[in-house]
C-alpha cells in the first residue's frame, strides 16, 4: 500500500531555500578579472653603418612587437546555465524541473558575497511547484546560483539568501563533480534537504557554454 503524503503546507519557505543548510561562504579573499632619429652622417662609410644598425634597430621592434601581441589576453566569455533538479522525497513523490540561465557580469553585488565562485548565474526554474499530486510542494523559479571549482574536478554549488539586516550571505549548497572548468562544462551534484517535515534528496545537473 503506497504511503500517504500530507498536503504541503502553502506557508512554508520555497524549496530552493528550504532545502539549503545555512553555511557561510569559507574566506573573502576576492577576485579580479584582468580585463592588463639617427644622425646625419658625413661619409659614405658612416651611411652604411648607420644603415646598418637601423635594420638592427627594426628587427628589435617588431620582436618587441610580438612579444606585446603573444602576452594579450582574450576578454571573459560569459557562460550559460542549462541543467536539471531531480527531486526524491523519502515519503514516494518524485518529480523533476528545469533550469536555464545567463552568468552575472563581474562586480554585483552577489559576487561580493562570494569572491571565491568561479561563475554565478541568474536561473530560471520551471515548473513553479512539483507533487501536485500529494498537494504540492511551490518552488523558486528565480534564482541565483553559484559555482567553485575546487581541485580540477571537484565542485561547490552556492546559493545566497539574505540576512537579518539585508546583507547577502553565500552558503554551501551542494557538492558534486565537473568534468572541466573551461567551457564547455558538464557537472552534477546532489544535497539533502527537506520541506514541511518532508526530507528529500535532490540530483542536479547542468551544462555551462559561452554565449553566442
Amino acid at each position: 500500500m503506497r504511503a500517504s503524503l500530507h498536503p504541503f503546507a502553502p506557508a512554508a519557505l520555497l524549496l530552493a531555500v528550504a532545502c539549503a543548510p545555512t553555511i557561510p561562504a569559507e574566506g573573502d579573499s576576492s577576485k579580479g578579472s584582468v580585463a592588463v632619429e639617427s644622425d646625419l652622417q658625413t661619409s659614405e662609410e658612416e651611411s652604411d653603418a648607420d644603415a646598418d644598425a637601423d635594420t638592427d634597430t627594426d628587427t628589435d621592434t617588431d620582436t618587441d612587437a610580438d612579444t606585446d601581441a603573444d602576452t594579450d589576453t582574450d576578454p571573459p566569455v560569459a557562460l550559460t546555465w542549462s541543467g536539471s533538479r531531480y527531486f526524491e522525497f523519502d515519503a514516494g513523490c518524485e518529480d523533476e524541473v528545469d533550469e536555464s540561465g545567463d552568468e552575472l557580469e563581474a562586480g554585483s553585488e552577489y559576487h561580493d558575497a562570494c569572491s571565491e565562485c568561479d561563475h554565478i548565474f541568474y536561473v530560471n526554474v520551471g515548473p513553479s511547484s512539483i507533487c501536485d499530486d500529494w498537494g504540492g510542494a511551490p518552488v523558486s523559479t528565480e534564482v541565483i546560483r553559484g559555482v567553485q571549482f575546487v581541485g580540477g574536478d571537484r565542485l561547490v554549488v552556492v546559493g545566497f539568501y539574505p540576512d537579518d539586516r539585508g546583507e547577502l550571505v553565500a552558503y554551501e549548497l551542494a557538492v558534486g563533480e565537473v568534468d572541466q572548468t573551461t567551457a564547455p562544462i558538464e557537472g552534477e551534484y546532489t544535497y539533502r534537504g527537506a520541506y514541511d517535515r518532508y526530507d528529500f534528496t535532490a540530483y542536479g545537473e547542468f551544462e555551462l557554454v559561452a554565449e553566442r
